[in-house]
């Protein structure tokens, strides 16, 4: 069974970059890829992620805030991270898998 993973960032070489990493993975599998959380619980309620990886300075309303809406409203988890340490959290997780 693959772990169910959702991206949002508003940087779409992140976003990409992110993904093509996590596909590396077999028991992941990227099924959202956001540029904006606009419309944040309705994307997550969409694609069911398990797990929500969230910028922290997305905009238009913060990472934080897009992070407590998901949370009160579908079962995803999120993990609200700073873009600059995105990728070091990734290579951390895939090494502990």
């Amino acid at each position: 069974m693959s772990l169910r993973i959702a991206i949002f960032d508003d940087n779409k070489n992140i976003r990409d970059s992110i993904k093509m990493l996590l596909q590396t993975e077999p028991s992941f599998e990227v099924v959202g890829s956001f540029s904006n959380v606009f419309d944040c619980v309705d994307d997550v309620i969409e694609c069911r992620p398990d797990i929500v990886l969230m910028d922290i300075d997305i905009r238009p309303i913060s990472g934080i805030e897009a992070a407590e809406k998901i949370c009160a409203e579908t079962a995803a988890r999120v993990i609200v991270i700073h873009i600059i340490f995105f990728l070091f959290f990734i290579a951390f997780f895939l090494s502990i898998m």
